[in-house]
């Protein structure tokens, strides 16, 4: 596999997330956590960049809405009040999908494990349904699924930085833009609701020394609910950190 390819899809779909048009506007995306099982036909936080835009344009359309005479925080409203957009693991989930695809020729759902063993892949073939939908953070951060990187001279673009929230089970995703070695500095994406910024957006990481962990670079974004940068949450003692899925191991 390329690994000049790798990044370029990888950065190409972030910048999706980033620039979302629907009918001709920009709308910015949502941050959704989760839907209905029953609403099935839902992107429920979990939709490709494709699959929220036909989703937006319906709903506009429905509610004879036309996106260019409202303002870009109206839009952004509509879309929220109606729970179109995008979790952590629903934006990783679908931009590693597309590299699959485009570089190994298959679905991630058909490479990715929830469970270990025979079980796994029971899982994987009777569940295979709109399962991005149960694919969480803590899945593609596993180490059924990927690996730790604790060495920061070794990160690269489309790595993953494995995040604690307040609730052990849920956990959160972002996904690495850029690494610029020469002004030291990190670019992650990330769909968030407890920053400043919500939804898709880019973080900023001021690396201090390339020798240390994650943990001891400056964070430029901190944490709404207890105003402190976001080092706190990737504590390496805590399993936290720099993840690469093994499918995307070895690229050249």
């Amino acid at each position: 596999m390329s690994k000049e390819k790798f990044e370029k899809i990888i950065k190409r779909e972030i910048d999706e997330y980033l620039n979302l048009s629907v009918m001709g506007m920009p709308c910015k995306v949502p941050y959704i956590f989760g839907s209905s099982w029953l609403e099935f036909w839902r992107t429920g936080g979990k939709g490709s960049i494709n699959d929220i835009r036909v989703e937006s344009e319906k709903l506009f359309k429905l509610y004879d809405l036309d996106p260019s005479e409202m303002t870009e925080f109206e839009r952004y409203k509509f879309l929220r009040s109606k729970r179109v957009g995008i979790d952590c693991s629903g934006m990783v989930y679908q931009i590693f999908d597309i590299a699959s695809r485009e570089l190994l020729n298959k679905p991630l759902k058909e490479l990715i494990n929830r469970k270990k063993g025979i079980i796994g892949e029971i899982d994987k073939k009777l569940l295979g349904f709109k399962r991005e939908r149960r694919v969480a953070s803590r899945h593609l951060t596993s180490d059924l699924n990927s690996v730790s990187i604790t060495n920061l001279l070794d990160l690269q673009i489309g790595d993953m930085i494995k995040m604690s929230t307040s609730d052990p089970k849920i956990g959160h995703v972002a996904i690495i833009y850029e690494v610029d070695r020469t002004c030291d500095k990190i670019t992650y994406a990330h769909s968030s609701f407890h920053t400043k910024k919500v939804g898709p957006h880019l973080g900023i990481i001021n690396v201090l020394d390339w020798n240390k962990l994650l943990e001891d670079q400056e964070w430029e974004e901190q944490s709404t609910d207890n105003k402190t940068d976001l080092s706190i949450r990737v504590k390496s003692a805590e399993g936290m950190g720099i993840r690469r899925l093994k499918i995307f191991e070895g690229l050249n």
